[in-house]
């Protein structure tokens, strides 16, 4: 009798881990609060840069690639959620090419909006229009950083959150790396 029950058991087990289940914050946000600063603050803390950071004033468009970054393993809600928001930020490509002010109120101190190249020792970095699904419960953003000659990379951010909630960093795919 034990051995019958062994394989359904293994099947709960590590069949329940297959699903990355939704972990998200409960830390509930200020009604002040603009809705994607804690996605802006977050892209920006997530690497700790060695001097400030030059943001381009025009945004980046998102590779071509990333409908194949969902991840088989998320929940069919969270897949669902970040599908509607990537497929948000494919729309958005070639629209207005300046970042959004809500973005821009919400960088913190070492970080600067820069019209032009940056001067040689500054981190450059480059972002995408931060896209959310139509619930307003996903976001992505693609950044690059250009910290020098072989430094550097780009990568495409997801967060979610609860209604009312703080974002939670989900998860990070990365295209390219020097």
């Amino acid at each position: 009798m034990p051995i019958r029950l062994f394989g359904p058991v293994l099947l709960l087990v590590f069949g329940g881990a297959c699903t990355r289940p939704l972990r998200l914050s409960g830390n509930p946000i200020s009604p002040t609060e603009p809705l994607l600063s804690g996605v802006v603050r977050y892209l920006f803390a997530s690497w700790a840069p060695q001097g400030p950071v030059a943001l381009a004033d025009s945004v980046i468009d998102m590779p071509g690639r990333a409908q194949s970054t969902i991840r088989g393993y998320w929940a069919a809600d969270a897949r669902r959620g970040f599908a509607q928001a990537i497929a948000a930020l494919a729309d958005k490509s070639g629209q207005k090419r300046q970042l959004d002010a809500e973005v821009v109120r919400a960088l913190p101190p070492h970080v600067v909006v820069s019209p032009g190249l940056a001067t040689s020792g500054t981190i450059r970095a480059r972002l995408s229009h931060v896209a959310l699904s139509p619930d307003s419960l996903f976001a992505v953003a693609y950044l690059e950083i250009d910290c020098g000659p072989l430094c550097g990379h780009g990568a495409l951010y997801f967060f979610a959150r609860r209604p009312g909630c703080d974002w939670t960093y989900w998860d990070r795919v990365g295209y390219w790396r020097s």
